[in-house]
């Protein structure tokens, strides 16, 4: 389960601190009992997002039996994927 307060601190942050290599460690370094995974929007093909921010999008992250998967429902999720949107 991720809280939606959670979530929230999690757009600021990314907000704050970006997708540079530091960036991303400072974010981990806040969230550590999330699991967190970085990548660009486009390698999630036609999944829809959980939240849509402005230079980034949070899909969430949970294990149904024996895969893992991407759902909509915060208590269920274990992780975030925080997928950087490029401009056009």
């Amino acid at each position: 389960m991720i809280a939606t307060t959670t979530l929230d601190a999690l757009c600021e942050a990314v907000t704050r601190y970006g997708f540079s290599v530091a960036g991303i460690s400072e974010v981990r370094a806040i969230f550590t009992d999330v699991h967190l995974v970085f990548c660009l929007d486009d390698e999630m093909g036609a999944a829809l997002p959980y939240r849509e921010h402005a230079g980034f999008c949070l899909y969430l992250i949970h294990t149904g039996g024996h895969c893992m998967g991407l759902t909509d429902d915060p208590d269920s999720a274990f992780g975030v994927v925080v997928a950087e949107v490029e401009p056009d």
